[in-house]
């Protein structure tokens, strides 16, 4: 929706009244409305214009400017007059700095967005920008109007609106300075993850789900930044953790994918940072994750569901640090995975993710537990070896006679530096 918010904009700048900006200045008698009326004026305020921007820093100007800002409508000369607004504050420095030193403008900003929703569009635009750009100019006067004003609050009540994560996104991909550090800790200081994630698991706006999802993954995205890692010890932390394991299986949630999906981001992050808490508050997951991919209702389909739960075992799986390998065996869910394998003939990506377990499994980087269990107690092997003899025979073309042959390879590159792989395979040879 900002896309086409944007596009919006230019058209109206395209249909905007021409007026000559120098002109108007040098005549002397003009108004903050004249000036904002001007095609060229964000570029006046970007450059520092002396005289406008002498102007509008006079106390009741400010106040003007920030208003008509913040008060924009769908009337195409209200937007237009709103955008060039909050666009000329936000380029010129001392525009900046002079709205800053005036906490009573900085607390309209931070008060726009507490109304409830749903927001104007033009209006939110407006207000998430100017805060975006106040907490990058001079966070020690800005934070004071966000604890005065419940900035934290607006966010989770209006995080169904798209400029409202945007600024949150843009807030946490910050560049590594000391301010950032300080707006990250007041974000944890607020619980803004914890109070975001618990609305994930509890709402059922599917759209507050995606935005949601989108700023966990800029988190952690960006968790080596400074300051990022008190944001993950509270994303990380089994209070948070425990909620969307448990709605992550249960399978009469309208939103279990959304859930899902959000647990396969947090699982691959778990697994590039190695983080054993993750891995340890997931064990919970692990039968009832096999549970689902055994007895779906449709047998039929695959699903998105039990693909999902595919990749995330997988993900567990070439974990080097996971500390899930003997729940994995425990609860036969590579048996279970080969069995979807070989059952659906067709699904070229069930295929794919479960090949990559195999190999690391097979590698010298996997567990010597699942290695013995997919060799021996799966038969994984003579398995594969079945599976393409009869196919051949059959002359099917199917997307896992492919995959089943690339097991084949795997096999063969294995034996020849593994005892264990070099037995079964010759087995199955002379089995077959």
């Amino acid at each position: 929706s900002q896309f086409f918010f944007k596009i919006k904009m230019n058209i109206l700048e395209d249909q905007s009244t021409q007026i000559d900006l120098e002109k108007t200045l040098q005549s002397g008698s003009f108004t903050v409305e004249h000036l904002l009326d001007a095609t060229t004026f964000v570029d006046f305020a970007k450059s520092g214009s002396s005289q406008m921007i002498q102007f509008l820093t006079q106390p009741d100007k400010l106040t003007e400017l920030i208003s008509i800002a913040l008060s924009g409508t769908d009337d195409e000369k209200s937007a237009l007059r709103a955008s060039r607004a909050t666009d000329g504050i936000s380029l010129n420095q001392t525009l900046t700095s002079s709205i800053i030193g005036k906490s009573d403008l900085v607390d309209q900003i931070f008060i726009k967005i507490m109304n409830e929703p749903p927001l104007i569009k033009i209006q939110a635009s407006s207000a998430c920008k100017l805060i975006v750009r106040f907490f990058r100019f001079k966070y020690s006067e800005t934070i004071k109007s966000a604890l005065k004003n419940d900035f934290i609050g607006s966010i989770e009540k209006h995080i169904g609106n798209d400029f409202v994560v945007h600024m949150v996104s843009e807030l946490l991909d910050e560049y590594e300075t000391d301010d950032h550090t300080l707006l990250m800790k007041y974000f944890a200081e607020h619980k803004l993850i914890h109070r975001l994630l618990h609305r994930f698991v509890t709402t059922n706006n599917s759209l507050e789900m995606s935005n949601i999802s989108s700023i966990v993954l800029v988190s952690l995205e960006r968790f080596s930044l400074s300051g990022m890692e008190i944001i993950m010890s509270q994303l990380m932390s089994p209070e948070v953790l425990r909620p969307i394991f448990d709605s992550s299986v249960n399978q009469n949630s309208s939103q279990q994918k959304e859930v899902l999906q959000l647990v396969y981001h947090l699982a691959v992050h778990a697994g590039v940072s190695n983080n054993v808490q993750f891995f340890s508050e997931m064990k919970t997951c692990i039968k009832p994750y096999n549970d689902i991919l055994k007895n779906s209702n449709d047998q039929l389909q695959l699903g998105f569901i039990r693909l999902l739960i595919s990749k995330i075992i997988v993900v567990l799986i070439t974990s080097s640090k996971c500390a899930l390998h003997s729940e994995i065996a425990e609860n036969n869910v590579l048996s279970t995975l080969l069995d979807l394998f070989f059952s659906y003939n067709n699904n070229n990506l069930l295929h794919i993710i479960v090949a990559e377990g195999v190999r690391y499994i097979l590698s010298n980087s996997g567990s010597e537990l699942l290695k013995k269990q997919l060799i021996n107690e799966c038969q994984i092997i003579k398995r594969t070896k079945k599976f393409i003899q009869v196919t051949k025979t059959q002359n099917s073309h199917l997307s896992s006679l492919g995959n089943s042959l690339y097991f084949n390879e795997i096999f063969e590159e294995f034996s020849k530096t593994d005892p264990l792989v070099r037995e079964a395979f010759e087995d199955a040879l002379e089995v077959l």
